[in-house]
């Protein structure tokens, strides 16, 4: 895993999360699991890349990516990953991976904030589209 520590960036919406990505992910040609680790106050403590799948996929586990916030101390996390297709619309086990993921950290006192997706032809926010 590649991990980015910067300190003291605030994030407060999926558009800047979308802003922060979307040069790093849009054109990838393979799947990459990003998230986002927050504190308390919505500052990033870390943005770790979690998986790099294939041209069609990765591979999502719910263990690390809880191991992880623990580890960290996160209050918070934001996932994001691209779909080199360039179709931003999730499928119906991005949206089941989420509702696991946002359900078991829920759990521990962390909450999911979002869930983007990110394409050549634009984004989508799952918590924004009320999917989770």
């Amino acid at each position: 895993m590649e991990s980015i520590r910067e300190q003291g960036i605030i994030i407060s919406s999926s558009d800047q999360v979308l802003e922060y990505y979307k040069n790093l992910l849009e054109n990838e040609k393979k799947e990459q699991l990003r998230l986002m680790f927050l504190n308390n106050k919505n500052k990033l403590i870390a943005d770790e890349l979690m998986q790099t799948g294939t041209i069609n996929h990765t591979a999502i586990y719910p263990r690390e990516i809880i191991q992880l916030a623990l580890e960290y101390g996160a209050s918070a996390m934001i996932m994001v990953h691209n779909h080199p297709s360039g179709d931003s619309q999730p499928s119906r086990q991005d949206i089941i991976i989420t509702k696991t993921i946002a359900d078991i950290a829920h759990k521990l006192n962390i909450l999911l904030l979002d869930h983007v997706i990110i394409g050549k032809n634009g984004s989508k926010s799952l918590k924004e589209m009320g999917l989770f």
